[in-house]
């Protein structure tokens, strides 16, 4: 996903890789029925932990901590900005599914900044993931979902964009102003006087 780009504006960049051990898509714990809202998430307990050790290792801004993902990543992503928002300051979710990564009952959302892409009018995905069913995902529907969830959430900044007819993709080329957006909006800081907008 060219993120050397967010590396060359400053972030830390960690990339972590699933167990595929989620139930309803296996790449990432991500999707739960009500039945499984409950159960130890390891996927959930590796992102806390990577972030405590990155910290104990770098100089880690606090205020800015990210998560993102594409396609079975931004299922993950809608995953933990609902369930770690006291923590991430926002998230990018690139093409990923909403429905069942919503916590049951649903939580408050602390303040942050949520950017949602996909790659156009024809971003789906048809395959399988290892013995898992075969899935034809509809990532326009599901990113638009995702977008009026954050839209409406109390305190979330949120802002979405897409390419023209893509496919399913990550939009390496607005990565610059992706990672101005991120940067501009610390933790706490979900409208910044300093930072105008402008369409990528």
């Amino acid at each position: 996903h060219q993120l050397s780009d967010f590396v060359n504006k400053g972030f830390i960049v960690l990339a972590l890789d699933g167990e595929e051990n989620g139930s309803i898509w296996p790449v990432w714990d991500a999707m739960r029925t009500a039945e499984e809202q409950d159960l130890p998430n390891p996927d959930l307990d590796l992102f806390d932990l990577a972030v405590d050790c990155i910290s104990a290792h770098l100089a880690v801004d606090r205020s800015r901590i990210y998560v993102t993902g594409k396609s079975a990543g931004g299922i993950m992503t809608n995953y933990v900005l609902q369930r770690r928002s006291h923590l991430v300051a926002g998230g990018l979710i690139s093409s990923g599914i909403f429905e069942f990564t919503t916590p049951i009952p649903a939580v408050p959302l602390d303040p942050m900044v949520v950017l949602v892409t996909w790659g156009g009018d024809n971003d789906q995905w048809n395959g399988q993931a290892g013995d898992g069913p075969s899935v034809n995902a509809n990532f326009v529907e599901q990113s638009a979902v995702s977008s009026a969830f954050y839209e409406q959430a109390e305190g979330v900044n949120q802002a979405h964009c897409h390419g023209k007819d893509l496919g399913h993709a990550w939009l390496a080329s607005i990565n610059d102003w992706m990672a101005d957006f991120l940067i501009a909006h610390p933790k706490g800081m979900t409208e910044n006087p300093e930072y105008v907008f402008a369409s990528p």
